[in-house]
């Protein structure tokens, strides 16, 4: 399975949210979320059910790009107790706030009626990816550090 590199949960629920089962509903029942260690670092492995049919996919987030908010030797502890967090426990140790204020920033200029504020953040966003290669369109993102 690869993993897909994201910078905070909410890109994982985003991506998520995007996807279809085989069946071509979507899915919609977390089930279990597990932190593990991957070849590049820290994962964060969901698996979610599919709101039709029922069956199972376990995705798995590359967060190694988020991964300095770690509690020194996450990895020993969590392999030696096999130990599956629940979405809060995730939140406050693995997820890196920058993505987290960006959002959050845009919540802001919404509750504040801030029109002018969200136009401008949607045209550098637009402009962002006018500027990407055409072949990156993936959910990933760069290290922010």
């Amino acid at each position: 399975m690869n993993t897909i590199k994201v910078c905070c949960i909410g890109q994982e629920r985003w991506f998520i949210k995007r996807q279809q089962c085989q069946c071509g509903a979507r899915f919609d029942e977390e089930l279990q979320q597990a932190l593990k260690t991957g070849a590049s670092g820290p994962v964060d492995e969901i698996v979610v059910r599919c709101r039709s049919c029922g069956s199972t996919v376990a995705f798995q987030f590359d967060i190694s790009s988020c991964a300095g908010h770690l509690q020194p030797g996450w990895a020993k502890r969590m392999e030696a107790y096999s130990k599956v967090m629940s979405q809060e426990e995730a939140a406050q140790l693995v997820m890196v706030p920058i993505m987290e204020r960006v959002l959050g920033y845009i919540q802001e200029l919404q509750r504040a009626g801030d029109g002018l504020g969200l136009e401008f953040l949607a045209e550098a966003v637009a402009k962002a990816r006018a500027d990407l290669p055409s072949n990156s369109s993936s959910a990933s993102c760069s290290s922010m550090n």
